[in-house]
């Protein structure tokens, strides 16, 4: 692997859009695009800077190597990592802000607070780059909430727009509930990442305002913007 194709390996890796990367090693973000569109052979100093950023990875980038236990190459990070690096609070259909593109999604999953009903979340597992290992996604929190027949409703509409406009209605679908702790959503907020052995499975025969959460967001599945909850906040205290 050249040098120039190492650094745009280790900015994926580490989830860094160009302009973060630039700011966090001092480079111009002009030097940065020539060495990764142009393939420009970095100079000293630049290897110097991003070496100091991230010493673990200075080895592997001079050398190729990582068999020393204190040398790493970026892809040998914690595999079960899911980390975002875009957020989305607002989904609107006409939202136009998003990094990536929407041939790069490939799930979307829903994050159910398992002691709080009316806490919610959501993110999009993207394609890129499969090389790191690092499962890059796109965090939605905008108030959406399966309990909900009004403002959290609506919200869930919106998402629904939202891919459909951007032609991935497959993901609506194919969607995903999973069931995560308090703990785990404050660590997400503090982090930005959240293991993916913490997403829990929802036993429904266990709660049964889980199961009714669950109607809904299978109802979700199958309506998209058309989405009426079968159950409103009232059927499930």
């Amino acid at each position: 692997m050249a040098l120039h194709e190492k650094i745009r390996y280790l900015r994926e890796a580490e989830s860094l859009t160009r302009s973060e990367f630039a700011e966090k090693t001092g480079l111009s973000p002009r030097t940065l695009e020539a060495i990764e569109n142009k393939g420009n052979t970095p100079r000293g100093d630049v290897l110097e800077s991003i070496a100091q950023c991230w010493p673990k990875y200075a080895y592997w980038l001079l050398t190729g190597e990582s068999s020393a236990p204190a040398h790493i190459a970026p892809a040998q990070q914690e595999q079960n990592v899911i980390r975002f690096f875009e957020r989305i609070s607002n989904p609107r259909p006409e939202l136009d802000e998003l990094m990536t593109k929407p041939e790069w999604f490939s799930r979307l999953v829903f994050m159910q607070c398992s002691d709080e009903r009316n806490d919610l979340y959501a993110f999009i597992e993207t394609k890129q780059p499969a090389r790191s290992g690092i499962k890059q996604c796109i965090l939605l929190d905008g108030d959406m909430n399966f309990c909900s027949n009004h403002g959290g409703q609506n919200r869930l509409v919106d998402l629904a727009g939202l891919l459909e406009g951007l032609g991935r209605s497959d993901l609506i679908k194919t969607a995903e509930m999973k069931l995560v702790t308090r703990s785990q959503l404050n660590a997400l907020y503090e982090n930005w990442e959240v293991q993916e052995s913490a997403l829990i499975t929802p036993d429904l025969a266990k709660v049964e305002w889980l199961k009714k959460v669950h109607v809904n967001f299978t109802a979700w599945r199958m309506g998209g913007t058309a989405y009426e909850p079968k159950y409103s906040y009232q059927d499930m205290v």
